[in-house]
């Protein structure tokens, strides 16, 4: 596979990519802990957002997106809830070896899973979450309980069992200090609970009932994708507006190919790179992921989930085409200026030109 270098007189620092330092390591719940960071002053997010942990583990680099458990409007020091996952290199080494002190590079916090914020508003908002899905919901929650005291929340958790419950207390806690505001509802597969058993669409329609949800009820939903699934089929049966419905993934859809590879031209592309002021030639196959074949040749492109989602790796076609399927994460107006996803993105054109960022 072909590789070469060109290199610009100018190189600057990718600004994207950050190193913070753990200030402690909070367990919330069987198998989940908090990752607490000392907050640079250049470090700023929104409620909802995620960042990206860059991390050796046995010997490999790996990187793992985690949301952002916290809110800038109340805590000093911004957090991750880190759940173990069976067979997961990330989530298990930092559950067992995470220590105050340690060194993890990041990338800036991203995501669309996001809300405005005015105290003249006077709405309700449910989420939906399953397991550490919550992470980004109580980021919400917290914040509309804080910036908006017109407005109430309601959260449907489901779990496995209590042990498993992320952020039991706090959710406790806020119950009690915003009585009329916020009402949490337990979905556990065993054990005592407002409601037992996986989620249905029938249990969440009976939800939506008990709860009042209408036609100007706002829905975030975030958790496994079956999950999500469930409780999307659910909000659709009980006649949700859908343009009310927001949620948060972890997996690419499922769709089918509408753009379609010129049989005419050749089954590979020259594909230019222009990443922190250096520009790089690599051969990709035209059935082929451009940022699979970058790795592949050693070179250090920003990515996080792989699946067309996070945005972490997106970059502008300033030449040629590049298919935009599955690429969720991106606003019609990105996609209408030629972004692309180069996680998902294959080039459709003999010469693919993108500018990373």
């Amino acid at each position: 596979m072909a590789f070469s270098l060109f290199k610009k007189k100018k190189n600057k620092k990718d600004e994207r990519y950050q190193t913070l330092t753990i200030k402690e390591v909070v367990n919330v719940a069987q198998d989940a802990v908090n990752l607490v960071f000392e907050k640079p002053a250049s470090f700023e997010y929104e409620p909802g957002q995620f960042i990206t942990l860059i991390k050796q583990v046995n010997g490999k680099k790996i990187r793992r997106a985690y949301s952002l458990c916290t809110t800038p409007f109340e805590d000093e020091n911004p957090a991750v809830t880190v759940k173990r996952v069976e067979g997961g290199a990330m989530s298990n080494d930092l559950n067992d070896n995470a220590s105050k002190g340690d060194q993890i590079e990041i990338m800036e916090p991203m995501g669309m899973f996001t809300t405005d914020y005015s105290e003249s508003n006077q709405r309700h908002a449910v989420f939906f979450g399953g397991g550490s899905g919550i992470t980004p919901l109580m980021s919400i929650i917290r914040t509309i309980l804080l910036k908006e005291p017109n407005s109430k929340t309601t959260l449907v958790y489901g779990n496995r069992r209590s042990e498993f419950i992320i952020f039991k207390d706090l959710i406790n806690t806020l119950q009690e200090k915003y009585k009329d505001r916020f009402n949490a509802i337990h979905i556990l597969e065993e054990g005592e609970a407002d409601y037992n058993g996986r989620p249905t669409p029938e249990m969440i329609g009976q939800i939506c009932s008990e709860i009042g949800v209408n036609k100007d009820t706002e829905c975030y939903i975030c958790g496994p994708q079956p999950m999500m699934d469930v409780v999307a089929d659910g909000l659709r049966k009980a006649n949700v507006d859908q343009t009310k419905i927001r949620m948060e993934s972890f997996e690419a859809g499922k769709t089918s190919p509408t753009d379609i590879i010129d049989q005419s031209v050749g089954a590979e592309s020259e594909v230019t790179i222009l990443l922190d002021g250096e520009e790089y030639s690599i051969t990709v196959k035209k059935n082929a992921a451009i940022l699979e074949t970058a790795l592949d040749n050693d070179l250090d492109m920003p990515y996080s989930c792989q699946s067309g989602l996070c945005t972490a790796c997106r970059g502008k076609c300033v030449e040629g085409k590049v298919s935009i399927d599955e690429a969720e994460g991106l606003s019609q107006e990105e996609l209408d200026e030629g972004y692309v996803l180069t996680c998902i993105g294959k080039p459709l054109s003999d010469r693919v030109r993108v500018e990373i960022g």
